[in-house]
């Protein structure tokens, strides 16, 4: 943080307003990691602006989707469709159909936790149609997979889960993979498939430790933490400096 800050100091000494847009969206990235949800929100929005009176349009709409992200996290989902909105409407004006996967997913989540399972679906199945990697397919597949599950549609709730498995090929997808087993223990135990049951809970145990170990055996709720938020790491390579 006191990088950015720094960086913030120097770059109020200068015009380069592409510039203050990224430290502005670093320093937002950070806050909405520790859950600083109202600080990211400020920063997001004067990225924006920096990003929109360089004319770097791309940064802009990815801070107007972190900004639908941010109001998301914190409950606030008018808001929250606002900006995907907003986002949505300038990546389609740029025809940057490289945002849409992302934008569409989070349109997606946002109808989803709001009980709007239907719409969730249209969102991740629109957002399908731009995914250029298997991982971003399973991903989706998953989201699908699991807004039916709240339904209580078992048959298609397992049809998508086939699909997201089917589609994981690297080892780094450990955090999905955990999610589809103990999502599919959950289903066969509460259908009484206990012996099923145990079988995918062992699945999901052996996926679980696999992320333990790969983060040098952190506290299960940081593993949690990082699933749940996943939307929000890595974000940072998508902006053009």
């Amino acid at each position: 943080m006191s990088a950015y800050l720094e960086a913030e100091s120097y770059a109020k000494e200068h015009e380069d307003n592409t510039l203050k847009g990224l430290i502005e969206h670093c320093v937002g990235d950070l806050y909405l990691a520790q859950l600083m949800n109202e600080e990211a929100i400020s920063r997001y929005k004067k990225a924006a602006l920096y990003f929109k009176e360089s004319g770097n349009y791309k940064n802009e709409i990815i801070s107007f989707d972190k900004l639908g992200m941010s109001y998301f996290v914190n409950n606030q989902l008018d808001s929250s469709f606002f900006y995907y909105d907003k986002s949505l409407h300038l990546a389609t004006v740029h025809k940057d159909s490289s945002e849409f996967v992302f934008i569409l997913q989070n349109i997606g989540s946002a109808f989803s936790t709001s009980g709007n399972t239907i719409q969730a679906r249209d969102y991740f199945k629109k957002s399908i149609g731009y995914a250029t990697t298997n991982g971003q397919k399973a991903k989706l597949y998953f989201n699908i997979a699991y807004s039916f599950n709240k339904e209580n549609n078992r048959d298609s709730t397992l049809s998508y889960l086939n699909k997201s498995l089917s589609l994981i090929q690297a080892e780094d997808e450990f955090s999905l993979k955990y999610g589809i087993y103990q999502l599919r223990s959950n289903i066969e135990e509460n259908t009484g498939n206990y012996k099923e049951a145990l079988i995918y809970h062992k699945e999901y145990t052996k996926e679980l430790n696999k992320v333990i170990k790969k983060k040098n055996n952190q506290a299960i709720l940081d593993v949690q933490k990082k699933y749940n938020f996943e939307l929000v790491q890595n974000e940072n390579n998508r902006l053009l400096i």
